[in-house]
């Protein structure tokens, strides 16, 4: 079986949002299961990156250096609101169609798998449909006619980008998605024109562990992700003030991520506004390789995001270091997540019930414990070994459909 992956994003170790993490976990993993596997992906340095993944046993054909125009949500509404877009992405076809194309006939692959951040979604027609006589399975962790109404002004781009996506999700004879509300979404919107089924994210639970005791003398709270506004950081930090005394003076409160230079201003004026200078880190973006240590430096991880998330990445990693969740009851959460069971869910927005949940963490020790080991016996099941096989399983399945 000969796969050809592209991941329209990039891929780890260029990148580290969770998109570019995941094919580079499902490549590695799929190589270990004797896939004769190829990856394409947008890169700025594709003589580094090439050299990175061959050390990992990846196979990476030259890059298409025109991909990975990928940007930030805050910045995404200028983006795709913009009547220039649909002509620059136009202008940039005829490069790409070229090179990805020349690249997939050397290759001649069984399967085509797209990795896709669906932000440009006319620059992959030409070559998803010069290919339509192969298999062709198309991994969405979000429907973008939503992201469209949720971030553009520019009806026209609306209109005009639903359409050209699902012209595009038609064409593949499998999309997967990591949530069963986004694959509601997806069938909803696209009756039985396009086969979708839920594939979770995974995790490699070896690089991650749970300290054997903590050095620190606070109650570490943890937040890992996009600093966006959607991601409902804003929530988080406003759950403090609603703390007892009792309970703020035993947490601080580590953010890690990246975002844009306003955002990251706004969130640290909200800190220091409300006096919470003392309790509230900003760590910034951290290289996914040290990710391990971050969790393991934690006591609870917080996800207060407002998005219909597939299954997020950071929640897996927090989960395999046997952190206890608290959690949005929302997209791939609530398909992982059973409240009071292996974490605490809440409602997006609902800062008392962020607060009521860290304190019920903070002051009961044997709580956290017990959170903490259902958080860790369900992320086994998620494992990127167990995963791989299931996606494996799939293309066996499609190969075979297809004589």
């Amino acid at each position: 079986m000969k796969i050809c992956l592209l991941s329209s994003i990039g891929i780890y170790p260029e990148r580290n949002d969770g998109p570019p993490v995941n094919a580079y976990n499902l490549a590695k993993n799929l190589q270990n299961l004797g896939v004769d596997l190829y990856v394409i992906a947008g890169s700025k340095s594709p003589v580094k990156i090439k050299r990175s993944l061959s050390d990992d046993g990846i196979t990476a054909y030259p890059f298409a250096k025109d991909w990975g125009n990928y940007k930030y949500h805050d910045t995404a509404s200028k983006y795709l609101s913009s009547c220039l877009t649909p002509v620059k992405l136009a202008l940039r076809i005829p490069k790409i169609t070229w090179k990805v194309c020349s690249v997939i006939n050397n290759i001649n692959p069984d399967i085509i798998f797209y990795n896709l951040v669906p932000l440009d979604p006319l620059v992959l027609l030409p070559f998803i449909y010069r290919y339509r006589k192969k298999i062709q399975v198309a991994r969405i962790p979000v429907w973008f006619p939503l992201e469209l109404a949720a971030f553009s002004k520019n009806k026209v781009n609306i209109a005009f980008g639903t359409y050209l996506y699902k012209k595009l999700v038609k064409q593949f004879n499998t999309v997967i998605t990591q949530s069963t509300a986004m694959q509601n979404v997806i069938m909803n919107q696209m009756g039985n024109t396009s086969p979708c089924m839920v594939m979770p994210n995974g995790v490699d639970i070896s690089r991650f562990s749970k300290a054997n005791s903590k050095q620190h003398k606070f109650v570490r709270i943890l937040f890992v992700g996009r600093l966006s506004t959607e991601k409902g950081i804003e929530d988080l930090i406003c759950s403090l003030l609603l703390l007892s005394q009792s309970v703020i003076s035993q947490i601080e409160l580590l953010i890690v991520g990246g975002g844009t230079t306003q955002y990251i201003s706004f969130l640290k004026r909200l800190v220091s506004q409300n006096g919470l200078e003392h309790k509230v880190k900003f760590l910034g973006e951290v290289n996914w390789a040290m990710t391990p240590n971050i969790y393991k430096s934690a006591d609870l991880f917080v996800l207060p995001s407002y998005n219909l998330e597939g299954l997020p990445q950071t929640l897996l990693e927090a989960m395999a270091s046997s952190l206890p969740i608290i959690a949005t009851n929302i997209g791939g959460v609530q398909d992982i997540i059973k409240d009071e069971v292996n974490g605490l869910l809440f409602e997006s927005g609902d800062t008392e019930k962020i607060a009521r949940c860290i304190e019920a963490l903070v002051e009961d020790a044997g709580k956290r414990s017990r959170l903490s080991d259902e958080a860790y016996k369900t992320a086994l099941n998620f494992d990127w070994q167990v995963i791989a096989k299931k996606y494996l399983e799939l293309f066996e399945h499609l190969l075979a459909e297809s004589k």
